[in-house]
């Protein structure tokens, strides 16, 4: 499938793909009816997938765009289309709108089944954004073109560390729509002035709280270990808060976006592209601080001794710089052992895992690391 120009050396057909269906019919996962203010902010879609699902990666190669930049400073060159995923068992109904992960490589043909759903720690956070809200009103509408389709595709390359920067999509100028989904994203990001203050509030009396933004853009309870009642007001702008008879002296009150929000998830399969699921790990929030009154807060409750959190780390052994999309294969022995998983550090360079049994071993093992580096059969135990 990779096709290489006679003029350029590094031109590579990345194959993106469209959907037989229409791509219309496709959705990010499963959704169901929001309050979110705008109507095409409507759907709360819901990544389900989990690593270890299988499915078929799917497009069509006549539906080709032309992206022209540079690769690490070298003349680059692709071709793209738009690319959709069928889980196994479906027959159409579950598809998902899936972008290309992995630009240097290339899938055997239109039609691709055999991928594995995989975690996906190393995708950016703006890549997530990109990916879940070109199709919005923060970038571009609820009922987006193809050519903005593949801008987002361009965008998302440009966020991974291939050292891409595209100049130009179909001929036109990429650096405007670059600007348009960079604009999107701030947009995105916008929290009202309550966010992070600290409010003293009476015990039995309605409060209301003012805000500089519509609260119901941010449509899902987070945190509430304030334990508060709590009411937004129809225009969006008034926020009324009470303590519940039981509400303890202190907390919080956190509310996010809870469109396409997910664990991130690839698809991959070997020696062929891969593939993103898109999905938004960090979703933008805002919350604030409670103090009630008169009353004394209870005690920080005392950490789990039992559990604790594990940290992978890779940095390049002579810069000392975090390295990215590294992958593990992470095994555990001992009595409450989590699950086997392969995963990828995350653009610091981290892979987390949480709340894992004292006593429990464990051993990372280096399978695979983007380039320029080579895999040199890293252990740790």
């Amino acid at each position: 499938m990779i096709k290489t120009s006679k003029q350029m050396k590094k031109t590579i057909l990345s194959v993106a793909a469209l959907s037989a269906l229409g791509f219309g019919a496709l959705s990010l996962g499963s959704s169901d009816a929001n309050a979110a203010k705008d109507d095409d902010f409507k759907s709360k879609a819901t990544l389900k997938m989990k690593p270890g699902e299988t499915g078929t990666i799917y497009f069509n190669e006549a539906g080709k765009h032309h992206f022209v930049g540079t690769k690490s400073g070298a003349p680059w060159q692709a071709y793209s289309a738009q690319m959709a995923f069928r889980p196994d068992g479906t027959n159409g109904e579950a598809d998902m709108i899936t972008f290309c992960a992995d630009p240097t490589v290339s899938a055997p043909g239109a039609t691709n089944p055999g991928y594995q759903a995989v975690d996906a720690n190393d995708i950016p956070r703006n890549v997530q954004l990109a990916s879940c809200l070109w199709r919005t009103h923060f970038i571009f509408g609820a009922t987006p073109t193809e050519f903005q389709r593949m801008a987002t595709q361009a965008y998302i390359w440009e966020g991974l560390p291939f050292g891409i920067t595209v100049d130009t999509l179909e001929g036109q100028p990429f650096a405007p729509l670059r600007d348009q989904i960079n604009r999107g994203l701030a947009e995105y990001d916008k929290t009202p002035n309550l966010d992070k203050q600290t409010i003293e509030i009476p015990k039995d009396q309605n409060t209301e709280l003012k805000s500089d933004m519509d609260l119901h853009a941010f449509e899902t309870l987070h945190q509430n270990s304030a334990n508060l009642d709590y009411l937004i007001s129809p225009d969006g702008y008034t926020l009324t808060i009470k303590p519940k008879s039981d509400s303890p002296g202190q907390g919080t009150l956190t509310f996010k976006r809870g469109y396409a929000n997910g664990s991130p998830i690839a698809l991959e399969k070997p020696n062929s592209q891969r593939v993103w699921v898109p999905s938004i790990k960090d979703p933008a929030m805002w919350g604030f601080n409670v103090h009630i009154k008169g009353e004394t807060p209870p005690p920080d409750p005392e950490p789990d001794p039992d559990t604790g959190d594990i940290k992978i780390k890779k940095v390049d052994a002579e810069t000392n710089k975090a390295v990215p999309g590294t992958e593990f294969d992470i095994q555990f022995t001992g009595k409450g052992s989590p699950t086997d998983r392969k995963a990828k550090t995350d653009d610091k360079g981290e892979i987390n895992i949480k709340d894992v049994e004292a006593g429990v071993k464990v051993k990372a093992t280096e399978i695979n690391v983007p380039e320029p580096y080579v895999l040199a059969g890293s252990k740790i135990e």
